[in-house]
């Protein structure tokens, strides 16, 4: 898929100015309700006017307001899933499903109903109205009638929002067998870091109607250019520090008593920062066990602890129970068996790769180093946003 949009909508009391580019085959717009993502999704789709700009998809030129180009929604071979699916109450599943294919023959429809049919698994529902649907039958009869046009690129506005847990795994991985099979270029909305880690292939994290920052996931999220980003991707760990060493394109940053190395270069000695700092990342190491070589150990008081269900949300004041603190995600059946008790001392193991800095009055942005996170961190296991840590 390659996708270029630069455009901007004036709306009473909201501006967008949405710029991105990609060539990802599955591009989420990710940010908080009211940051664009959806306006954004119509635009491309020609169910809003732009103001002015382009929209180009895959070498197709969409909309141009500086050459006068308008395709209307019909003639964009753009598929639509918005958040409440807009299927026709009075039509069937198969005839839902037809409905861009009426220009086509009836043995030719028939084929591509039922092929699509059994792709997102909905056979014996073909006679059914939307009313007799479940939220999931509902959602996949919505794909399928966007994907019977067979289009350049799918558009899905929170598609799963409305449901439950194992509703939504189950239909993430229908989608990403259907991008796989089909190869159909995707843009994805949504404000969930679970989603977004599962589907996409790149990230562009929109707010008050512009892009903040874009890149491929597991880097965008574990190196937010700025605060503003790391607060709108679940950052729990904003530390105030100062950079005490700089050699070999690393640095130490001292953090109260703790001091932790970064993967960060060209950071001077002397500069202040904050240190982002993913609570995925960071461990518990039991008694007696090392830190690896691409990790700090540091030491600190268990303050708070809190079950999440999957996992424990754990506080730790670092030296003592006045310094600053960091937020840990600890796996349950670890912690239930090796975990120490609120008030504890403990260590833990932070890798350089997930202590990202930024200075406190950036001029740029540092780029991470060469470093990379060993192969068991690449993926981030991140969970659903709460509130940042105490610095």
């Amino acid at each position: 898929m390659g996708i270029d949009i630069d455009i901007q909508k004036l709306l009473p009391g909201f501006t967008l100015r949405v710029s991105l580019t990609s060539k990802a085959g599955i591009l989420v717009l990710f940010g908080p309700s009211g940051a664009g993502k959806s306006l954004t999704l119509q635009c491309v789709a020609g169910i809003v006017r732009p103001d002015s700009g382009r929209i180009i998809v895959t070498g197709n030129t969409l909309y141009d307001s500086a050459r006068g180009i308008d395709l209307p929604p019909q003639r964009r071979r753009i598929g639509y899933v918005p958040q409440d699916y807009a299927l026709f109450p009075h039509m069937t599943v198969a005839d839902n499903i037809a409905f861009g294919l009426r220009t086509h023959g009836s043995s030719s429809r028939q084929r591509e109903v039922a092929s699509l049919i059994e792709m997102l698994r909905l056979t014996g529902l073909e006679k059914r109205r939307p009313r007799d649907l479940s939220g999931g039958q509902s959602q996949r009869v919505a794909l399928a009638r966007a994907l019977a046009v067979k289009p350049d690129l799918l558009l899905l506005d929170e598609p799963f929002s409305a449901l439950d847990a194992p509703l939504r795994d189950a239909l993430r991985s229908d989608l990403g067998q259907v991008h796989r099979e089909l190869q159909t270029g995707i843009i994805f909305v949504t404000h969930g870091v679970a989603e977004t880690h599962v589907l996409a292939q790149e990230v562009a994290i929109l707010n008050e109607g512009r892009v903040l920052q874009m890149g491929p996931t597991a880097k965008l999220f574990r190196e937010p250019a700025t605060l503003e980003v790391a607060r709108l991707t679940g950052v729990r760990n904003v530390l105030a520090g100062e950079v005490v060493e700089s050699d070999r394109g690393e640095c130490w940053v001292q953090i109260g008593p703790a001091r932790l190395r970064s993967a960060i270069k060209d950071l001077a000695v002397g500069t202040r920062v904050l240190a982002i700092i993913r609570s995925e990342y960071a461990r518990f190491l039991r008694e007696g066990e090392q830190a690896d070589v691409h990790e700090e150990w540091i030491t600190g008081f268990v303050t708070a602890i809190s079950n999440q269900g999957h996992l424990y949300s754990v506080d730790v004041a670092l030296g003592s129970q006045d310094n600053p603190m960091l937020r840990v995600l600890a796996p349950v059946w670890w912690w239930e068996r090796w975990g120490p008790s609120q008030g504890e001392r403990c260590r833990l193991a932070v890798p350089s790769c997930a202590v990202h800095l930024i200075p406190e009055s950036p001029k740029r942005y540092p780029e991470a180093s060469g470093l990379q996170c060993p192969p068991q961190m690449q993926e981030s296991r991140s969970a659903e946003p709460v509130a940042l840590g105490k610095s």
